[in-house]
C-alpha cells in the first residue's frame, strides 16, 4: 500500500496543479490512422477533478459545450 500522501497528491491529477508527465503524441486522420508519434516530456494540468464514470459520461455527451470535457485540438 502506497502512502496516502502520494496517492491523494504527488502521484494524482488534481485540478489547476501542474504535473510532469512522459507523453506520446499522436498526430492522426479523420479515419484515426496514426500519421505520426512524439514521445516527449511534458508538463500536463488537469482542468477538473472529475471521477472515471463522470469524466466518461462527458466525453460521450455530444451535446457538452464546457471545453474541459472535450480534447484538445
Amino acid at each position: 500500500m502506497l502512502p496516502k500522501h502520494l496517492t491523494e497528491d504527488i502521484c494524482s491529477l488534481r485540478a489547476d496543479v501542474e504535473r510532469l508527465a512522459f507523453s506520446v503524441i499522436w498526430e492522426m486522420t479523420p479515419e484515426a490512422e496514426i500519421i505520426s508519434t512524439k514521445y516527449t516530456k511534458t508538463i500536463i494540468k488537469s482542468s477538473a477533478a472529475l471521477s472515471y464514470v463522470e469524466a466518461q459520461a462527458r466525453m460521450d455527451d455530444r451535446y457538452v459545450s464546457d471545453s474541459r470535457s472535450k480534447p484538445n485540438g
